[in-house]
């Protein structure tokens, strides 16, 4: 069975607002896609992803807007900081460009990814501490005398964990 294997996850603070331009000349057909968006927090506490297209006319077409969006769904699986699951996040398509030949679904995709890793780095990035669900069955009886060992326990872990560095200091002196 071995240590219990704790999910972190990550979130970001703040919100940016972010520029990708995404282009590939190799020879023949090129890559090309140009995108704008802000990244912010989600504000309604649910999870997943909140995706808004505030592009009207035609400066990026409808075809390639799934594609920006599926980019930045699997840019959440890894966080910026260490590699973590990010679980909720804003992303608004504000704006871009495409090019006739060069710009394909693949290359909104790849630059919705790009813009993820550039604009989460400035929008506040933290690593989520881990919440644990315990279900500790007790008689009625023991309660308050279970509650107070909680408590007890989990300040002399604390104050432990406090002093652990003083006390390393003083056994290499």
């Amino acid at each position: 069975q071995g240590e219990p294997q704790v999910a972190y996850k990550e979130a970001i603070n703040g919100e940016v607002e972010h520029r990708e331009i995404y282009k590939k000349q190799s020879g023949g057909r090129g890559k090309f896609a140009d995108i704008q968006v802000k990244i912010e927090p989600r504000t309604d506490e649910k999870e997943g992803l909140e995706f808004i297209n505030m592009i009207k006319g035609g400066n990026v077409p409808k075809e390639f807007i799934p594609s920006v969006e599926k980019g930045f769904k699997e840019a959440m699986g890894a966080g910026v900081l260490a590699g973590y699951t990010v679980d909720s996040l804003k992303v608004t398509l504000k704006d871009g460009s495409f090019h006739a030949v060069d710009s394909d679904q693949l290359s909104f995709e790849i630059a919705a990814k790009m813009a993820y890793k550039a604009a989460m780095k400035q929008a506040g990035p933290v690593l989520l501490e881990p919440i644990m669900k315990v279900f500790w069955p007790i008689k009625k009886e023991q309660e308050k005398q279970s509650i107070k060992h909680i408590v007890k326990y989990s300040i002399l872990q604390r104050f432990l964990e406090f002093l652990q560095p003083f006390y390393l200091c003083h056994l290499s002196s």
